[in-house]
């Protein structure tokens, strides 16, 4: 499984999406697209990974959120960087400053 984790308010989330509609026809099919914004049951699912899964903790020293990020198959792989995204954030990722 592939959960892709974003947020209608992170500026790389709207971004990563934008790249995807304008050029790939949308996301990957095979990717659940969880907005983390968009319910309690999702933000929830998303701190489950980012406290528990060891390649949060640089992203979290850097007080950065972690979206977006691909997890797949439950945490044995995690994706912050993503080709072509056209992220202005060196780490695709979302500060919470």
């Amino acid at each position: 499984m592939k959960e892709l984790f974003i947020s209608d308010v992170c500026k790389d989330s709207v971004n990563l999406k934008n790249y995807y509609d304008e050029n790939k026809g949308g996301f990957p099919k095979e990717r659940e697209i969880i907005d983390i914004t968009k319910s309690t049951e999702n933000l929830k699912r998303f701190l489950k990974y980012r406290d528990e899964l060891k390649e949060f903790d640089e992203i979290k020293k850097l007080n950065k959120i972690g979206i977006p990020s691909l997890i797949i198959d439950e945490g044995k792989e995690v994706l912050f960087e993503f080709e072509n995204n056209n992220c202005d954030d060196d780490k695709g990722m979302c500060s919470i400053f």
